[in-house]
């Protein structure tokens, strides 16, 4: 089955629907000579102006995923196929993502078979089977090649999800690009390396431009940064173009929202509950684990500040024990601390604080301090230090 014959069928289902070409047009955003063209055969539709077709005529997830799939096995259009990776990459949806990247390993062009390798890392970090140390060193050993512009721009973003996931802020802060006057380029680069600046406009472009924001953002903030996560975060939101992007949308309402923690109580959580509601107005369920990872962090605010402790009913267990310890069950906390560092092996830089919280010690503080500073994590290292005589 080619293209042609998926539009024909979508044509049918549009005539018994009653949507006109017309209507078709305008959202698509082309002209009606484009639009008899795809269904004629006459021009080849690309994957993402289909995507919006099978999105405006079906209202079932499932279909529109069924014609995703088949769209992308019957193309023989290269650029179809990579730019299919980069929105089932950016939109967390791993069936199409890993059947694209399948397509693409075997495929005659030499730039999809690159793409798709490239592209398998993202799987496998989406499926927690290739996630911070080991990513990083399964990167720094690949001996994939990046020859093509956008995936070494790609390959870049790749290796700062790594220090991101091993949450190390260090790193994450020497190697995502600098922001306002310092020079764009990644550290230890020449000038001649690409940037997301300098690749060709459209959709791949768009979704580095706000993959790189997100890593900017959460590089700064970590780094206590806040005037420029303002600043990066207020121009995300403005373009329009981020709404086509919603999980990494939703990452920039989330650490804005963190960014106020400790000037705005009211102000974060608005906008961390706006990064929940982004995701799910999506009404699926690929967003299920970034919905979680920003309710916890909801969750984190609330109990560190005492709202509506009552209501809260934290998944996390290190949240579990923070919320306890805030409702005064101290025994319930530490106990619930112990048995995570026993199943862990290790306390975060927030369960060092929590231990803190329970005992009053200040070596526990001082414990998280470190745990948080020795990643670079300025910005959650001042919590502690509240608690430590003669840091502040």
């Amino acid at each position: 089955m080619d293209t042609l014959s998926l539009l024909i069928e979508i044509h049918s289902d549009m005539k018994k629907k009653g949507i006109t070409s017309n209507q078709v047009k305008d959202k698509l955003n082309v002209s009606s000579g484009l639009v008899s063209q795809y269904f004629s055969g006459a021009t080849k539709i690309s994957f993402i102006n289909f995507v919006k077709l099978v999105r405006y005529v079906y209202e079932e997830e499932s279909l529109v995923q069924e014609y995703m799939l088949r769209f992308c096995e019957a193309t023989s259009k290269p650029l179809n196929l990579c730019i299919a990776m980069e929105f089932a990459s950016s939109q967390s949806n791993i069936e199409l993502l890993n059947a694209v990247v399948t397509r693409g390993k075997s495929f005659s062009s030499k730039m999809v078979k690159e793409w798709s390798l490239h592209y398998e890392f993202l799987s496998e970090r989406a499926q927690g089977k290739l996630v911070g140390k080991e990513l990083f060193k399964t990167l720094s050993k690949s001996t994939i090649k990046s020859t093509y512009a956008e995936m070494k721009v790609l390959k870049s973003i790749i290796l700062m999800y790594s220090f991101s996931d091993m949450q190390e802020f260090t790193s994450l802060i020497k190697t995502v690009p600098y922001v306002e006057n310092k020079q764009d380029v990644l550290e230890d680069q020449s000038e001649e390396e690409p940037t997301v600046e300098s690749l060709k406009a459209g959709y791949f472009k768009d979704a580095c431009d706000i993959r790189m924001k997100e890593l900017q953002l959460v590089a700064n903030l970590m780094d206590n940064n806040i005037e420029i996560v303002r600043e990066i975060g207020q121009g995300v939101i403005q373009k329009e173009i981020s709404k086509e992007f919603p999980r990494f949308l939703a990452s920039i309402y989330e650490f804005l929202g963190i960014s106020y923690m400790f000037e705005d109580v009211f102000i974060s959580q608005v906008l961390v509950q706006k990064a929940i509601e982004i995701l799910k107005n999506e009404n699926t369920d690929r967003f299920n684990d970034k919905i979680e990872e920003c309710q916890q962090t909801l969750d984190f605010i609330q109990i560190n500040y005492e709202i509506d402790l009552d209501k809260i009913n934290p998944a996390d267990l290190g949240e579990k024990a923070h919320l306890a310890i805030k409702r005064g069950n101290i025994e319930e906390g530490i106990q619930i601390l112990n048995d995570i560092k026993k199943d862990k092996g290790s306390w975060t830089g927030f369960q060092w604080y929590y231990m803190g919280l329970a005992t009053g010690e200040e070596y526990y503080f001082l414990q998280s301090v470190l745990c948080f500073e020795q990643h670079g994590n300025k910005f959650y290292a001042q919590i502690p230090k509240r608690f430590i005589k003669g840091y502040l």
